[in-house]
């Protein structure tokens, strides 16, 4: 992911939606679409734990929607 750093750093700053991890209460899954046209559709997912000050980024990946592990939605940005 290191390809991607910047747009990770977008996503834990100004997230598209945040969820709680139905795995782990203490993790929060950020998602954020990624803005290349002609580029698939494909949303960064970051998997932060929050059990530790500061919170740590376990994890983040590409894939195609918003889906898998999540459960309570925590945050959506609104659509102007």
């Amino acid at each position: 992911m290191e390809k991607y750093l910047n747009e990770s750093i977008d996503c834990i700053q100004d997230p598209d939606a945040i969820y709680v991890s139905d795995q782990k209460q203490d993790r929060h899954v950020y998602f954020k679409l990624l803005p290349y046209p002609g580029m698939k559709r494909l949303h960064l997912k970051i998997i932060v734990d929050t059990s530790f000050a500061p919170a740590e980024i376990r994890s983040a990946w590409l894939q195609k929607s918003i889906s898998g592990g999540i459960g309570g939605l925590i945050y959506v940005k609104a659509k102007l």
